[in-house]
């Protein structure tokens, strides 16, 4: 594990334009990644070093927040 690795993890299942497609299996895949980055055997990051954001929760401000913290 790496202290310093940091990681942000963002899935969107449905958009709120409809214009956009909506997408199978993006914030499970995020939830997984996030499991598989943080596993003790195998992983680089500390659980509390990767934000995961998915859904309603992925938008622009909240990007932009973990981005500058």
């Amino acid at each position: 594990m790496n202290p310093n690795a940091h990681a942000i993890l963002i899935g969107i299942d449905h958009y709120a334009d409809p214009k956009l497609p909506s997408l199978h299996y993006a914030e499970k895949d995020c939830r997984d990644l996030k499991t598989a980055l943080s596993a003790p055997e195998s992983g680089t990051f500390p659980e509390e070093n990767i934000t995961l954001l998915t859904g309603a929760e992925a938008n622009c401000q909240n990007v932009r927040e973990r981005l500058t913290a």
